[in-house]
């Protein structure tokens, strides 16, 4: 927990400061999550696709990965996005 959550910082850091795109080409070359999911994966959804940087649309991605069985209807999807 120690050092991964320090790279995941890191990671977070160079996100905010040079966007998801170049975040996602160290998370690569680093060969690590750029988000960790919580079920954690063998497979790093989230270096594999460019996601939004907005938070509505962000906070619904990130809860459709996370949870994919989930209610993911549109009225939800609002709600979280909170919009209507």
């Amino acid at each position: 927990a120690g050092i991964t959550a320090g790279i995941d910082l890191a990671l977070a850091m160079v996100e905010s400061d040079y966007g998801p795109a170049v975040a996602r080409r160290v998370a690569r070359w680093m060969v690590v999550f750029l988000q960790r999911p919580g079920g954690q994966a063998q497979v790093s959804v989230w270096a594999e696709s460019a996601l939004p940087v907005t938070g509505g649309l962000r906070a619904i991605v990130d809860a459709v990965i996370t949870d994919p069985g989930a209610d993911h209807s549109i009225a939800s999807m609002a709600t979280r996005a909170a919009v209507s």
